[in-house]
């Protein structure tokens, strides 16, 4: 089964019929459909003309408190680390290391199980490095 495209409506809308679920983590919803990140409670269609809804599996991820996230945020940005914003906190994927880099930078983190929602660029892009930008790659 092939993703084809995401509804822009709500499914109370048109009374759309969803065939069923898609359960899928973040890199999953990433990269299932260009130029679109998949979210949960998202309607996609497929190569048969089904109707499914996303559901964001939850995922491990280091949940990371500080009293100055925005300074944070901004390093982990610095190195393209995708993160959700939440009230008071912010999610990162965990990765060996990561949670050390964070505590260096003053912050509590903490391991937290939960459907990954990073925030995603308005001018998002795939980097191809075949190309400048204005900005280093590491």
């Amino acid at each position: 089964m092939e993703l084809t495209g995401k509804l822009k409506v709500r499914r109370e809308a048109y009374g759309i019929k969803v065939h069923g679920r898609l359960e899928m983590p973040f890199e999953a919803r990433r990269k299932s459909l260009p130029g679109e990140v998949l979210r949960g409670g998202d309607l996609v269609t497929t190569s048969e003309g089904r109707v499914f809804e996303i559901v964001a599996l939850p995922e491990k991820l280091l949940q990371i408190e500080a009293p100055n996230l925005a300074r944070l945020a901004w390093h982990l940005g610095s190195l393209h680390v995708p993160m959700q914003v939440g009230q008071g906190y912010l999610r990162i994927p965990w990765a060996p290391g990561a949670d050390e880099f964070a505590r260096q930078l003053g912050a509590r983190v903490s391991e937290v199980e939960e459907p990954f929602e990073p925030e995603v660029a308005a001018h998002a892009h795939e980097h191809h490095h075949d190309h400048d930008h204005g900005h280093e790659h590491h």
